[in-house]
């Protein structure tokens, strides 16, 4: 290297560093390498399999704003699991959701910051099922000597998944009219948000999903839907099987599904609860639905 180049490059780091050791630090920044891991329920990350998109939130500590955000699709994701950030020195939170698409609005307002479906916010209060949310929150401090800072998200779920066939309704006939019978079910008492804490809101809603045909049965309809985290043995929550004016045809509380098969919710990430709702001649039964064959069309 020649003296003039050296020179050259010797005074512009000198200049790059003048310009952090000024009264003035508006421009300084530090490196902020963050990496992306999800673990489920076990030791090997399945990050991959289940988040395909992460939209990320930073707020800073010291005035308690939103300062940035940023957004990850699945292209970024194959490329880097995490990011490389520069900011500001300062203390920050970063808060991050995995797989929010167009069942996920989000207020970013800094203490109240929650995540819900778009009926919500819209005033409809119609709701159907959330995506299949993943969660992430992280304090950083970016030192005044502008230190590299190298830390790791560790995602958790929002979500539980919830399988439901109706076996042997397609055909049913309502009794008081002589027809065929609409049949609706309605997902009662699930939290209607999530907050920027991971902390199911009290508020309840009823999420009433889109209901199809079995395609390998004629006879039954099958729902795939995730609700917000609930407890295992809150009594809020449960299925109620209608008729489409409103008749309740049967209710299914989760609590005593969840401790009647021994389900585990509560120190879970990935939860399914399967379901299996049918008619017989004394009333309707409910049972575990055997789901390991089953590709509910879910993918991730």
């Amino acid at each position: 290297m020649s003296i003039v180049r050296h020179i050259m490059i010797s005074a512009l780091v000198l200049l790059v560093a003048a310009g952090c050791i000024r009264e003035n630090r508006d421009d300084c920044r530090g490196d902020v390498y963050l990496h992306f891991i999800y673990n489920g329920d076990g030791d090997t990350d399945i990050f991959p399999d289940k988040i395909e998109c992460v939209g990320m939130y930073v707020y800073s500590l010291d005035n308690s704003s939103l300062h940035s955000e940023y957004s990850f699709d699945e292209q970024d994701l194959n490329a880097l699991q995490g990011t490389h950030l520069m900011l500001p020195p300062g203390n920050w939170r970063l808060v991050l959701w995995g797989n929010a698409a167009e069942r996920s609005v989000l207020d970013r307002n800094w203490g109240t910051g929650h995540v819900a479906e778009p009926g919500y916010f819209d005033g409809s209060g119609t709701y159907s099922g959330t995506d299949s949310l993943y969660f992430s929150t992280l304090d950083i401090t970016v030192p005044e000597t502008l230190q590299d800072v190298d830390d790791t998200c560790y995602f958790e779920s929002s979500h539980i998944k919830m399988y439901v066939k109706l076996d042997g309704f397609a055909d049913m006939i309502d009794a008081s009219t002589g027809e065929p019978a609409e049949i609706v079910l309605h997902h009662e008492g699930s939290p209607v948000y999530t907050d920027f804490t991971n902390t199911p809101s009290d508020e309840r809603c009823k999420v009433i999903p889109e209901m199809f045909p079995d395609p390998d049965d004629p006879d039954a309809y099958v729902l795939f839907y995730n609700v917000f985290r609930f407890d295992e043995d809150d009594p809020e929550c449960r299925i109620v099987l209608r008729f489409s004016d409103g008749r309740e045809i049967h209710t299914v509380s989760l609590a005593n599904f969840i401790d009647r098969y021994r389900l585990r919710v509560n120190d879970r990430n990935e939860v399914i609860i399967p379901i299996r709702i049918f008619p017989t001649e004394t009333g309707v039964s409910v049972v575990d639905w055997d789901i390991i064959n089953v590709d509910p069309g879910f993918e991730k």
